[in-house]
């Protein structure tokens, strides 16, 4: 994954333990948080390689983001569904206004 972002591995080991993000630290705006939970998801599949401890995560982050279980469930089973490159326009949007109906 690092190889493919382009990112020294030591630095995304200072964040290796999530469950010590501080919610003081979490974005408030909407635009931003669903940015975040996005780069998530964007990251998680970039080996096109999801594993039980990048879901739980996942799940533990979009929860501190103020995302459902129901919305975090469905953007993970798109992830698990299609390599990056295969995504669909707007396949994520659609979740997001599903929930905000």
């Amino acid at each position: 994954m690092c190889n493919n972002l382009k990112i020294d591995p030591e630095e995304l080991r200072k964040f290796e333990n999530v469950r010590d993000v501080e919610k003081d630290i979490l974005p408030t705006s909407e635009q931003d948080r669903v940015n975040i939970l996005y780069h998530l998801l964007f990251v998680m599949n970039s080996d096109d390689n999801i594993s039980l401890e990048e879901e739980k995560a996942v799940y533990h982050l979009a929860f501190k983001l103020g995302f459902s279980e129901e919305t975090t469930r469905d953007f993970i089973e798109l992830m698990k569904k299609y390599k990056l490159d295969e995504l669909p326009p707007g396949s994520m949007l659609q979740i997001i206004n599903k929930f905000q109906n």
